[in-house]
């Protein structure tokens, strides 16, 4: 298959409307400690699980929720949202930068506004990302992931990545499922230049989208 030509036949297949981060199989972090991800494919239909998955992330998006009430339901729209991470659509709505929600002790320990880094992950001989939506509990590994692999010079599109779950305890002592990552090779300049273009062409996908959203289509 021809990377270049992933974008263009995902638009031509959807009528020019272009992507959204949920037309992906996404992967929710397990309740209760849990170590296996469930894993929907949506061509076969089957769900499987497991203890690992290995891929480039080669995007990568922070998005916050906001509701007012102690809960946030299954199928409940937030108040105020951003998929940007940087201005809320909503109530209260601005920029999240000045938020009083988007501040540690607005809700107990933590923030009113959840924020989650939802992260594009393309595996070996798929050309299909699978997505990881990582919880605030665990977004901090994976920045330390981001600052060590700069440190030495690769950018995280070039770095080939092992993702799992580990189990750890909160402040209560209640037991939760944290991000565990594992650098394992930088991936050759010419697989690289694959890469790029691959990611190129889905942004054109992902903008026009947003193209359409704008307009009120």
């Amino acid at each position: 298959m021809d990377v270049e030509n992933v974008g263009s036949a995902l638009l031509e297949n959807l009528g020019g409307r272009g992507i959204n981060p949920f037309d992906f199989d996404r992967l929710s972090f397990p309740t209760a400690g849990g170590i296996h991800w469930s894993v929907y494919d949506s061509l076969s239909g089957e769900e499987t699980t497991k203890k690992e998955i290995v891929g480039v992330v080669f995007y990568q998006s922070t998005t916050r929720s906001y509701w007012p009430a102690d809960f946030a339901g299954t199928g409940i729209q937030p108040d105020c949202s951003s998929n940007d991470g940087i201005v809320g659509q909503g109530l209260p709505g601005g920029f999240c930068s000045s938020c009083p929600n988007n501040r540690f002790g607005s809700k107990g320990r933590g923030k009113a506004c959840k924020e989650s880094r939802d992260l594009y992950i393309l595996q070996e001989n798929s050309f299909l990302p699978l997505v990881i939506s990582v919880p605030p509990s665990s977004i901090r590994v994976f920045h330390d992931l981001c600052v060590h692999l700069g440190v030495l010079g690769i950018r995280l599109q070039e770095a080939v990545v092992k993702f799992s779950l580990a189990v750890d305890k909160n402040a209560d002592g209640i037991k939760y499922s944290k991000l565990h990552n594992q650098f394992l090779y930088k991936l050759p300049a010419e697989e690289c230049e694959k890469l790029k273009k691959f990611r190129d062409s889905f942004l054109e996908a992902f903008a026009a989208n947003q193209r359409q959203q704008a307009r009120g289509q």
